[in-house]
């Protein structure tokens, strides 16, 4: 997507992206083009991104999207972080991606929980409306609801 000063163009492709942004010199943030580390570093080459909507589900995970973080993080590209959809599991390792972003680099990051209606983990804190933080200990501090999940469909080891 390009980005003006008040307006969102959406454009369908990275061709597209990269036409507008040689012929106008406008920002772009590009989104949905973005899958991985291949088509990130060849916006970088053809100085076709300003900003990255950087989506953890879209690029296959939190271990993905921490690299495509860090390669934007070294050339200094600002990121949206956000995931495309989930519960407490996702929002908290959205806050943890976007916590471990150098500031100025993040820009926001999306709670993605909140469209959830029903959540099978507890325990990403939320101190005020429209602000998650995650918690300062080794894990994700979200804990299964297992009421939630319900009975397993299987059991497998010792257990």
């Amino acid at each position: 997507m390009s980005s003006g000063s008040s307006t969102l163009l959406p454009l369908k492709s990275y061709e597209e992206c990269l036409a507008f942004k040689t012929a106008t010199g406008r920002p772009v943030r590009l989104d949905e083009c973005i899958h991985g580390t291949r088509e990130l570093l060849r916006a970088i080459e053809d100085n076709a991104i300003d900003v990255l909507n950087l989506k953890i589900g879209r690029v296959e995970g939190l271990t993905k999207a921490k690299l495509l973080r860090d390669l934007c993080v070294a050339v200094g590209i600002p990121m949206y972080i956000q995931d495309t959809s989930g519960g407490g599991f996702n929002a908290a390792a959205t806050a943890h991606l976007a916590q471990s972003t150098p500031p100025g680099l993040g820009l926001s990051a999306w709670d993605c929980a909140i469209a959830v209606t029903n959540q099978i983990g507890q325990g990403l804190e939320r101190n005020r409306p429209k602000q998650m933080r995650a918690p300062e200990i080794p894990d994700s501090g979200v804990e299964p609801d297992l009421d939630a999940l319900g009975k397993p469909v299987a059991l497998y080891g010792n257990g």
